[in-house]
């Protein structure tokens, strides 16, 4: 569990970096990262969804069972987690005293795998709903 929180923090840490590059030392780069954060988690909690429509034909969240209401309740609730998990006590700058002192090559490295969960997991998303579009039209 404990390389699993790792790589968790290390994606916050990447995420947190690149919005302080960004938008300079103001206080909005650790709640950008925490906001990135937590929008992946609710994509892939949807990822989770359309895998379980696709091969097991369960439906969990669908647009007749689930209102927007609920799903805005259930982002609000990533938001509050992550919020918790890196905001109080300025545990993003802990953080990033943690990883910043990485080689360059492993940074570049350890860059495209952090990629991957923002952007892929919308990737991802999309291919899903692609394909479940295309095997429920026949």
């Amino acid at each position: 569990m404990s390389k699993i929180w790792n790589a968790y923090k290390y994606i916050y840490y990447r995420l947190y970096s690149f919005s302080k590059n960004k938008i300079g030392e103001r206080e909005l780069a650790p709640y950008s990262a925490m906001f990135l954060m937590s929008f992946s988690s609710l994509v892939i909690l949807f990822i989770i969804n359309v895998s379980l429509i696709i091969f097991l034909n369960i439906e969990i969240i669908t647009s007749n069972n689930v209102s927007i209401i609920e799903v805005v309740i259930i982002a609000l609730v990533l938001l509050a987690i992550h919020f918790f998990l890196f905001i109080p006590n300025k545990k993003y700058l802990k953080i990033e005293n943690e990883f910043v002192n990485e080689s360059k090559k492993l940074r570049f490295r350890n860059g495209v795998f952090v990629l991957f969960y923002p952007i892929g997991s919308l990737v991802i998303y999309a291919i899903l709903l692609f394909y479940l579009a295309s095997i429920n039209s026949i």
